[in-house]
């Protein structure tokens, strides 16, 4: 519904979690453009309660009405759309992953993922005025169930991620070399591209270590891993973390297993490694191919990995000047500045 008495519009959002205890991406995909654009004054956003809406005892009216993933829980979803149609509220609808071409589907299938509850948030996004994705590579997937998309990219928080503006090298005296790989536990996948990568460096001897953090629940021989402290595993909490340890790195990298699936996911790794001061070493596909441009290097073999990794360790100053690239590329391009063009995507001014 229009409410002609707000000069702004009054945008409502439902993601997982609530009271600012949020998964990351909800924080990184809306949470924290919503708190921008309400401290900015240019729009009044707030998290929505489902049951109210669907019950027609919602205290507000809403312009707009955002919806992230399957954050709505499936027996609510048809009321939820009833009520949407029946106020005449514009409902969109926001995917940072492919979670709805039937390869996607059998694979989240395959992991344990609800059936149920993929098929009733493919209803939603059928339904929606408006979807917002993450990459243009995931639109073309999504546009086989709505037409009206609009890519806003990820960015980071300033906020977050530049206090105290990081280091590039970690302060060391000794010659090892110290490597990060942070992420959820759905990237075991693409973990295992490194192994035989660090077990050829422990045959060799070599001082390198691979520290990771959220991706596996126990060490290995060729990785340790590093816990993550009670407390620091809602996303502000996490970075804050992240930057009080980030003297333990010299370096980070974010395999991805050349698959449609990872192609379609977004290069947020890269910024975050960046703005934790760390020069990155991805894979040569999907989201990262475009940023070599900017100070990424790229590996697709295992030789490519060594080589790449063997270069720092024996000279970690060679990637000085791409992490240098790197950040000035993410702060002037990457970072939340403004949420202008969430808040047109939302509204349909974009066109």
């Amino acid at each position: 519904m229009t409410n002609s008495r707000s000069a702004i519009p009054r945008i409502a959002y439902v993601v997982h979690g609530k009271d600012g205890k949020h998964p990351g991406s909800a924080h990184i995909r809306i949470v924290r453009r919503a708190r921008k654009a309400l401290r900015d004054g240019d729009a009044w956003v707030v998290q929505l309660n489902v049951d109210e809406v669907i019950a027609g005892t919602s205290p507000a009216e809403f312009d707009a009405i955002v919806v992230q993933r399957d954050a709505i829980e499936p027996w609510k979803v048809d009321g939820f759309l009833r009520a949407v149609r029946r106020t005449k509220t514009r409902l969109v609808a926001e995917l940072d992953d492919d979670l709805l071409t039937d390869a996607a589907v059998d694979r989240l299938v395959s992991q344990g993922y609800d059936h149920v509850r993929l098929e009733t948030m493919k209803r939603l996004v059928k339904f929606a005025d408006r979807v917002i994705v993450s990459t243009p590579t995931l639109a073309t997937s999504v546009r086989e169930v709505n037409r009206s998309i609009v890519v806003v990219p990820n960015v980071v928080d300033p906020e977050l991620w530049t206090r105290p503006r990081p280091m590039l090298v970690r302060e060391s005296s000794d010659e090892s070399l110290r490597v990060l790989y942070m992420g959820s536990w759905t990237h075991a996948g693409d973990l295992d591209l490194l192994r035989p990568v660090f077990a050829r460096f422990i045959a060799e001897g070599r001082p390198i270590a691979l520290e990771t953090v959220g991706i596996a629940d126990h060490d290995e021989g060729w990785f340790e891993r590093l816990d993550i402290p009670a407390g620091r595993g809602n996303y502000p909490e996490f970075v804050s973390w992240l930057m009080d340890n980030r003297h333990r790195w010299d370096i980070a990298v974010a395999p991805l297993e050349d698959t449609e699936f990872n192609a379609q996911k977004s290069d947020l790794k890269f910024l975050e490694y960046t703005m934790l001061g760390l020069p990155t070493i991805a894979s040569d596909v999907g989201p990262y191919k475009p940023m070599a441009a900017h100070g990424l290097r790229l590996a697709r073999t295992e030789e490519d990995w060594h080589a790449a990794l063997s270069e720092a360790l024996g000279d970690r100053s060679v990637y000085l000047s791409q992490a240098v690239n790197a950040r000035e590329y993410v702060e002037a391009n990457r970072t939340l500045t403004d949420s202008h063009r969430w808040i047109n995507a939302i509204m349909g001014r974009d066109r």
